[in-house]
């Protein structure tokens, strides 16, 4: 359990597989888990960290949701995931999603955030905001509720506290931390 959640922690890097790895093994010995979750043939994993906080990886790139009773939170949207990220909130709940966060605008991370459901609002820090109104990439659609320091997103049972505390990965990424499940 606290390596998923360790997982849930660096959502800005991928897990280490493939070459890396190999590379990596002749020079010390990999540790069982290293190579991620074991994925089933549907394609992606969906897995409950703690108290409606799902994480869902295809073994590389992972995402986060949130089920609040009232609707779904979704952090992040990897390509490499795709479609089957709504899958698996689907499989997991009926409720509609109705917030997505970016926690930074790459692609490799949030390509694929133009797939939400109409009427879901995006939410980002506003160098977030700034740099995808540049971009004009209709799968990375412009946040429309934006920060700069802090955000407290509550909806229904859940409360996810955002925070911006300066250049990290890049400008505007967003520390996402959920206080009832300490889930950061």
């Amino acid at each position: 359990m606290f390596g998923r959640i360790l997982i849930m922690i660096l959502l800005a890097m991928p897990l280490v597989t493939g070459p890396v790895l190999a590379q990596q093994s002749k020079y010390a010995p990999v540790p069982a888990g290293a190579n991620g979750p074991q994925i089933p043939k549907k394609g992606y994993l969906v897995e409950e960290i703690r108290g409606g906080v799902y994480w869902v990886t295809e073994g590389n790139y992972q995402a986060l949701f949130v089920t609040t009773g009232e609707g779904v939170i979704v952090v992040d949207a990897p390509p490499t995931i795709g479609k089957n990220l709504l899958k698996a909130v689907r499989e997991t709940t009926s409720e509609p999603i109705k917030y997505f966060v970016y926690s930074h605008q790459h692609k490799d991370h949030v390509g694929m955030a133009g797939m939400m459901p109409k009427g879901t609002i995006f939410v980002g820090h506003n160098k977030v905001a700034a740099r995808l109104s540049a971009a004009k990439d209709p799968n990375r659609p412009v946040p429309t509720v934006t920060f700069s320091d802090f955000y407290t997103l509550t909806l229904g049972n859940q409360r996810m506290e955002l925070a911006n505390r300066g250049r990290s990965h890049e400008d505007g990424s967003t520390y996402i931390y959920l206080p009832r499940q300490k889930v950061l």
